[in-house]
């Protein structure tokens, strides 16, 4: 379980460092998002990581796991969760390759297995390389994300076992009451969220 007396901190570094930004981007993937995150930076910002791994670090011993999975874009948050807390750390190279050669790291059959992940959009569990990662022993059934950008409706049973240090609406109204992100942009976010809603 997240502690949520952590949030108000993190949410502050975020906007301080521009780990989250508001706008106009192109997702990668032929959509538009009125956000944009920069966590794959995080290494660059080490006060940031480690408040990000103060936050996550119970939830993850509490797990009883074995092995961290992550992909190159959560490689800093992994590193630095595989230091704290001892757990063996895999990582994904990011491409479309064969598991046994897409993944860097030692593993076995049977490790019950943490994705360590920037953003949660869609079902994180379902992601071709982390399937592939199940097929060669990591038993991945849990993940946790820094920030989760699916709306609450999307939500199935199945996101128990799915965590996240924040949400992007929390994010979005907090900054909106402080005056960081102006009330057009908070509205889009607002809208965006809602039509991701919709099936």
């Amino acid at each position: 379980m997240i502690e949520r007396t952590h949030v108000t901190t993190l949410l502050g570094l975020f906007a301080e460092t521009g780990l989250i930004q508001f706008g106009d981007f192109d997702a990668g993937d032929g959509r538009r998002r009125p956000f944009l995150t920069r966590f794959e930076l995080l290494a660059s910002y080490p006060d940031v990581l480690a408040a990000c791994v103060d936050v996550a670090e119970s939830a993850i011993r509490a797990g009883d796991y074995v092995r961290l999975l992550c992909d190159v874009s959560a490689l800093p948050l992994g590193t630095a969760l595989a230091l704290r807390t001892g757990i063996p750390l895999v990582y994904s190279r990011g491409g479309q390759l064969a598991p046994v050669d897409d993944l860097v790291g030692a593993y076995d059959i049977g490790h019950k297995t943490l994705l360590i992940a920037g953003l949660l959009d869609g079902d994180p569990l379902a992601q071709p390389w982390v399937q592939g990662a199940r097929r060669v022993g990591l038993e991945t059934a849990s993940a946790l994300g820094i920030l989760d950008a699916r709306p609450v409706g999307l939500l199935s049973p199945a996101d128990d076992h799915t965590a996240a240090l924040l949400s992007l609406s929390e994010a979005v109204e907090a900054y909106a009451a402080q005056g960081i992100v102006p009330a057009g942009q908070a509205a889009a976010v607002r809208m965006w969220l809602s039509l991701q809603s919709t099936p």
